[in-house]
């Protein structure tokens, strides 16, 4: 009898593991099932937006970047002299108290950078240039290029993508500092020619970042425009360039103007978004690895769920790409429509955990993409006004009386789709755009005490002149 139950025991024991053996692998066929029907979905996707000529992983984004000459690639010259460019910035004892270097470069603007300096800190510059003279001169070759492509490869295979979505540009940001201190040196110097002349480095030194489609370098692309926006403030309100120097600073910032929409950004985003899903469905990465949670493992239903509602995020973004107002609205939608309220991520069960996890913040890229456009209109603008007060000994009464020497584009403050605003106070000619929050607030263009600025545009003094 004893020996019976065993038998029967072992029976049971095995029809059980036999049945889980099935359910597993019932499990494992469906699942392998849906992913395919999964796959066949995204590769139709996919097929869709390459006909819309829009690349949509990381290997068609590297398709798509222009080949750019050697010879005129000014991206090779900042990544040749970057081990100088580390050596300088790691110095922190040599420039603490060198101006441009003791601080944030790319915080909003001064409220007026080249007033009257300490004598000790003109020194301090001055010895500082004088010491670093060679590395300002191994940026000269930047002024025979017009474009740039990093040495960095938007294939993902392997390869960690955080390497060219998040790309070590300190090099930038060290020589940007560099050629600020070089500018305001020359404006207390009252050396025109050479403000100019770096004042048009600083324009390349962006150039040299246009063909890459990821945010962060774009981000310092605004940040440099911002160092070229805040120089020719310098240059106009404290010194007499001739109109030859006008001429070249004119140049400098509407090449500044002539850069791609987010458009391609966007589209390397989703590559990288579209990418985890897929990653996640295949089994590649962990819900652990990608955030920083418990693991979780999502059904593909799930999975696909997410993913469709993000790739239909990321095309509104694209689509609206083209016009800023669209652009902001839209990016403004979507961040509330991922995040509503600004909330974290919502509870388990909440059908679209996933992409309030891994879809990104992009309204404040949009803001600051348009705020830079506002700025380098407004320089153009104020360019203009600068020759209209040469011809008629006044400044313009309002917009239209500089309109016929301005692109009728130019002219257009990115924001409302209305014109720029022109006002004198204070001393100051300014031109502005109604900013982010798209109320005129009177030309405050300058920082207020919570370095908040209100507008955004130009400012130029005339008081002293």
């Amino acid at each position: 009898m004893k020996k019976a139950n065993t038998i029967a025991l072992g029976a049971c024991f095995t029809f059980a593991v036999i049945i889980a053996l099935l359910a597993a692998y019932a499990g494992i066929r469906q699942r392998a099932a849906a992913a395919a029907v999964y796959h066949a979905k995204w590769q139709a996707y996919a097929a869709e937006r390459r006909a819309a000529d829009e690349p949509v992983t990381f290997e068609d984004i590297e398709l798509s970047r222009p080949e750019i000459d050697p010879e005129s690639n000014g991206a090779i010259i900042i990544e040749e002299i970057a081990p100088e460019l580390d050596r300088l910035w790691g110095a922190k004892e040599e420039h603490e108290n060198v101006p441009f270097f003791d601080r944030n470069l790319f915080d909003d603007h001064a409220v007026d950078a080249y007033a009257d300096a300490e004598t000790a800190a003109l020194d301090a510059g001055r010895q500082f240039r004088e010491k670093h003279a060679s590395l300002l001169q191994s940026l000269e070759p930047l002024r025979n290029t017009d474009s740039g492509r990093l040495s960095i490869s938007y294939a993902f295979g392997d390869v960690n993508p955080m390497g060219f979505l998040l790309p070590d540009l300190s090099h930038w940001r060290t020589a940007a500092r560099l050629l600020k201190l070089d500018i305001w040196l020359a404006v207390h110097n009252n050396d025109v020619e050479r403000a100019v002349a770096s004042t048009e480095l600083i324009a390349h030194v962006a150039n040299t970042l246009e063909q890459e489609p990821n945010v962060i370098c774009r981000l310092v692309q605004v940040s440099l425009d911002g160092v070229l926006v805040d120089s020719i403030q310098g240059i106009m309100s404290h010194l007499e360039p001739d109109d030859k120097q006008i001429d070249r600073l004119e140049r400098a910032v509407a090449r500044r103007l002539d850069q791609p929409d987010l458009s391609r950004i966007f589209q390397c985003e989703r590559a990288f978004n579209l990418r985890l899903y897929d990653g996640l469905a295949d089994g590649d990465w962990r819900w652990s690895d990608v955030a920083g949670e418990d693991d979780i493992r999502f059904s593909i239903h799930e999975i696909d769920r997410n993913k469709e509602k993000a790739a239909a995020l990321f095309d509104q973004l694209i689509r609206a790409a083209g016009d800023h107002q669209s652009l902001i609205e839209a990016a403004e939608a979507v961040d509330a429509e991922v995040r509503p309220g600004g909330v974290p991520p919502s509870p388990d069960d909440e059908p679209f955990r996933m992409l309030r996890h891994l879809f990104p913040a992009l309204s404040r890229t949009a803001e600051l993409h348009a705020m830079c456009i506002a700025e380098l209109r407004s320089s153009l603008v104020c360019l203009s006004a600068v020759r209209f007060r040469r011809a008629n000994g006044r400044w313009p009464a309002g917009i239209d009386d500089i309109s016929d020497g301005v692109d009728d584009a130019v002219m257009i403050d990115p924001f409302n789709g209305e014109s720029l605003r022109v006002i004198q106070a204070d001393g100051n000619f300014i031109v502005y755009s109604v900013g982010v929050n798209r109320e005129d607030d009177g030309g405050l263009v300058s920082p207020d005490e919570d370095r908040r600025r209100k507008d955004a545009g130009v400012s130029v003094s005339y008081s002293g002149k």
